[in-house]
């Protein structure tokens, strides 16, 4: 991510911001297309505040990362793309909950969160993420809350897909 700083000092603002989108499309994602959740309920059954977002770009981030696919961490796949996972796991479609209509049990209440489901619980680690990882690259990039303010803001954009 040191290109991002580089990319701003050159005067190549727009691909610094579209290298930070492709991160943060990572981040976000990483709440609905893996066990993540799931797994975080079992930790954290009583309370869903105290659940920890999984900051991935960071090397105490990564370091978690890498004990929870040892505790089985995994995320789902698409049957016609190549399978880098050890052991076959299940497919977007049963995994996902990226939307409340992908499969039941993005629906489903989570016991103990205080009326979330799945995919708001997904939603809002998601969310949570989001605000971490811009805060740590203004951190990081100074030229980039020179270059573009001391705002942040992003846009939720409408999930248009039909369900698989």
């Amino acid at each position: 991510m040191d290109e991002v700083e580089a990319e701003i000092k050159g005067g190549k603002s727009d691909e610094a911001v579209a290298t930070l989108g492709r991160a943060l499309h990572g981040i976000q994602d990483f709440y609905a297309h893996s066990n993540y959740v799931e797994m975080m309920a079992t930790r954290f059954p009583s309370s869903f505040a105290t659940v920890p977002t999984l900051k991935v770009w960071t090397g105490e981030g990564q370091a978690e990362l890498d004990k929870l696919m040892t505790a089985g961490l995994i995320s789902g796949r698409y049957p016609d793309h190549p399978q880098l996972c050890p052991v076959p796991v299940p497919e977007h479609k049963d995994i996902a909950k990226d939307s409340r209509s992908f499969n039941a049990e993005a629906r489903k209440l989570v016991a103990g969160w205080e009326n979330r489901t799945y995919y708001n619980a997904a939603l809002e680690l998601s969310q949570r993420a989001t605000n971490d990882f811009l805060l740590y690259v203004l951190q990081r990039w100074p030229s980039l809350q020179a270059k573009c303010g001391t705002t942040l803001g992003y846009l939720s954009i409408v999930d248009r897909r039909k369900p698989q």
